[in-house]
This record gives C-alpha cells, structure tokens and sequence, in this order.
C-alpha cells in the first residue's frame, strides 16, 4: 500500500472518530438542569440527551456509507428528503449481518421496556399520520412504532421495524424542535421515561454503525477518554 493511500485511510479514520466522540459525548455524559438561585439542585435533564443523540444521528445519516468505504473518504448524500437518507443508512446497516441491532440495543434497555412504554403513549397529529413509504406499509406512524417495539422485544426484527422506530423517533424530534412539546411535558415522569426509549433507539443504531465500521475497515473503537481530551479545558476536571 503507499504511503498516499494509507494517509488517505488515515483521514478517513479520523473522520469518523469526530462522528464516534460526537456519539460518545451523548451517549456518556450525563445532561443536567438547575435552578440558578439553588445551583446544588440539579437534576437529570432526558430531553438534552435525545437531541444530542439526535445531532450525532443526524451527522452519520448525512453519509452514503457504502460509498465512503469503496472510496475510503466520507461521500455526502446529495440533499434529499430525512426518508430517504434514512432508507440509504438502513440499507447498509443491514446489508451486513455480522452485527445485530438488537444486541447493540439490548445494552441500552436490556429488559426491552421500549415495548411496554410505547402502549402508553398519547397520540398527536403528527404521529396519527400514515406513512405510505415502502416500509411504512400506509399505517400510521405511531402503530407502526408499537408493533415494531414489539417485534423488537420478541426478536422478530428487521429493516422494516428499524425505519419504523427511527422514523417515528424522528416525528419526536420534530416535536421538541417546533414546541409541540413543552418543557413542562417533557419533566413529567412518564415522558422522560420514552425519551429515553428514543434515545437508546439513536444510540443503538450509531453503536451498530461503529461496529460494522471496525469489522468492515479496521476501524479503532473511540472511548471515554477521547471524549475528555475534546472537552473544553474547564470541564475534564468533571470527567476524571
């Protein structure tokens, strides 16, 4: 191999690991409110860690990966609509048997309460919306999601049921992001509970990404300490 190919890999590799630490930082670090007058009040806050998963997700889905590693640098997708780009990751996560997304996801939620937790859910207009793409079937978004949690926890998964829980994931996105959800519902118990649903969905899917990418290319795993060495300066004291 020559030396210009192998700084080509190199590069490539480095981009990627950016990809993992932006991952790592959603998936490890805890995310916290307070009360300014009571700084020693702080308590979890779940809807920070569902968007920063979500910006990691949002990064990696932005990628043709096929393409990328014949290439052996990153190869953006040209625009285009979230289902298709999601249509284009699904297809290469799945195009590789080797690593399982169930099992990446049995790390978040081993008990699988996903299933459970999605029967509890309130509808609202975007999620009682049909969805007539390939594998959305013409059934609405959100009955799609139950059985798809279902399939999930029963081990009866496919590529079908991952659009369907990273598409409906995505309505919640769109909640958040243009106020249907307050911050007010969002503290309420039962709804921190499924925003950790949808995030464990965001992290298994960049977990299985990574995965592939060190069985497929020799990819080198990224860990905690990666994250600290990209935080800034007054923060790594809180790492250590």
């Amino acid at each position: 191999m020559s030396y210009h190919s192998n700084k080509k890999e190199e590069y490539f590799h480095k981009a990627i690991k950016n990809f993992e630490i932006s991952y790592l930082f959603a998936k490890e670090l805890k995310h916290g409110i307070t009360d300014p007058n009571y700084k020693e009040n702080w308590q979890l806050f779940e809807p920070s860690k569902f968007i920063y998963s979500f910006f990691a997700f949002d990064m990696i889905c932005s990628i043709d990966w096929a393409k990328s590693i014949m290439k052996k640098r990153l190869v953006y997708l040209n625009g285009g609509i979230f289902k298709n780009k999601l249509n284009n990751l699904l297809d290469f996560l799945h195009a590789n048997n080797c690593i399982d997304f169930r099992e990446c996801y049995s790390q978040f939620d081993p008990r699988f309460k996903l299933s459970e937790n999605s029967k509890k859910i309130q509808l609202d207009f975007n999620i009682r919306k049909y969805d007539n793409s390939k594998y959305g079937q013409g059934n609405t978004i959100m009955s799609n999601y139950i059985t798809s949690a279902d399939n999930l926890a029963e081990g009866n998964f496919e590529i079908d049921s991952h659009y369907k829980l990273l598409f409906f994931t995505y309505q919640i996105r769109n909640n958040i992001f243009h106020g249907t959800k307050t911050i007010s519902h969002m503290l309420l118990d039962e709804q921190r509970e499924r925003l950790i649903d949808y995030t464990n969905i965001l992290l298994s899917t960049l977990e299985q990404l990574f995965n592939i990418l060190a069985t497929e290319i020799g990819y080198y795993r990224s860990d905690s300490s990666d994250i600290v060495e990209n935080l800034p300066s007054t923060y790594r004291s809180f790492m250590r």
